[in-house]
């Protein structure tokens, strides 16, 4: 890898991570963020979604849902967006391998090597809920501490 990889992928996870912000989102849907009351939009800019919300400033908070539920009961029909996120953990293994190599003599040896590798494991989580009835947002689910 040269030296100018590393700091190519650091600037591409900046810009892939620009795009999924809030303040991304309102630039995008401008108008519509206009709109709405300041407190509303103080709160869309900082993430955060409250009881009666609608799925417009609920996406302009949090983001495309990962997840999409439709729950039909006797009395309504109520939509649950799920939020996921995700842990990362990363190992160094050890890996050992021989090697066939030429000697001075003209014979040939096994030399024995050692080699490190890198694995990262994602581990998904709930991050949070939202409960839409009638278009509303009626009730959220957050991960606990």
């Amino acid at each position: 890898m040269t030296r100018r990889e590393p700091f190519a992928l650091i600037l591409l996870a900046m810009l892939l991570a620009g795009c999924a912000t809030p303040a991304s989102r309102i630039r995008k849907h401008q108008a519509v963020f206009d709109a709405w009351p300041t407190e509303i939009q103080e709160n869309l800019r900082q993430g955060q979604v409250a009881i009666g919300y609608d799925s417009n400033m609920v996406y302009i908070a949090l983001g495309r849902p990962e997840r999409i539920y439709h729950r039909t009961t006797q009395d309504n029909s109520i939509t649950i967006w799920q939020y996921t996120d995700y842990r990362h953990r990363s190992q160094h293994y050890p890996v050992y391998t021989t090697q066939v190599v030429r000697d001075g003599h003209g014979g040939y040896r096994n030399v024995a090597n050692t080699r490190w590798i890198g694995v990262t494991e994602r581990y998904p989580f709930d991050r949070g809920r939202v409960e839409f009835r009638k278009g509303k947002v009626t009730a959220l689910e957050t991960l606990g501490e």
